[in-house]
């Protein structure tokens, strides 16, 4: 198996759906469940620009975490002898079989999620028409009122005026710790996301303590070497994205 083949993707793609179909609706259920509780503790709050700051920090804070958690899953499966021998037995190259998992892994989680949240915000819908009547719902919607709580964040803007590359180090930094819990799962056979997690926060604040200094020195005074550094963290995450795919196909059987 030299060459990419689309037909025994989908045939991988099938089965891996079939066989984990109980861990996507786990997920489902887990998301829906902290969404809607996320809604509740925003309609406690009577203050509207800090009532959709807390849903929404708590959303994103739901979406990252679950996007990390589902991204130590992307090797994970595979952690006993046996489960490595019924991979390999598979009908598909290793990059097809990678393939499959960093798509479920990484668009099946978003779809995953979006469902999740469209429903926690039915219930909620649902749940003010009855409370407060049908005038309140779109006050209480996080979706309905978006381009409102979009005001509320302009250090954005302020910040992309000083530093015009600064969003894209931001997304770079994000797709290198992504990668890094694609790594753990190739390595740690159990609890992969607990245990990145923890070396994470183990090295970074040492990082970030050194950070703002070198910020300050370095990169406001060459504003243009801010775009080549997220260009470089960038290829890194990338260089891990292979790396943890070379240990894939190292420990199938071993």
């Amino acid at each position: 198996m030299t060459h990419f083949s689309y037909s025994r993707f989908c045939s991988v793609l099938r089965r891996d759906l079939v066989e984990h179909r109980r861990t996507y609706v786990a997920f489902f259920a887990v998301l829906f469940i902290a969404n809607t509780l996320t809604h509740f503790l925003g309609n406690a709050i009577e203050e509207l620009p800090l009532r959709f700051f807390v849903q929404l920090f708590c959303v994103a804070a739901i979406q990252i975490i679950g996007s990390c958690y589902a991204l130590s899953l992307v090797y994970a499966d595979i952690d006993t002898k046996e489960r490595r021998i019924s991979n390999f037995m598979l009908p598909a190259s290793n990059l097809e079989k990678a393939a499959v998992r960093h798509l479920l892994a990484i668009l099946g989680f978003q779809l995953v999620f979006l469902m999740s949240y469209l429903c926690s915000e039915l219930i909620n819908a649902l749940y003010t028409l009855v409370a407060h009547g049908a005038g309140a719902v779109v006050q209480n919607s996080l979706m309905l009122q978006l381009s409102e709580v979009c005001k509320l964040f302009t250090f954005y803007a302020d910040l992309e005026e000083v530093l015009p590359a600064a969003p894209y180090l931001v997304l770079a930094c994000h797709l290198l710790a992504c990668s890094l819990y694609i790594l753990g799962s190739a390595f740690f056979r159990k609890m992969a996301f607990v245990k990145v997690t923890a070396i994470m926060l183990f090295v970074n604040p040492g990082i970030f303590l050194n950070i703002p200094a070198f910020f300050n020195n370095f990169f406001l005074s060459h504003p243009a070497i801010l775009m080549l550094y997220s260009l470089f963290i960038v290829a890194l995450a990338v260089g891990v994205v292979y790396f943890s795919y070379r240990r894939y196909c190292r420990i199938q059987v071993l």
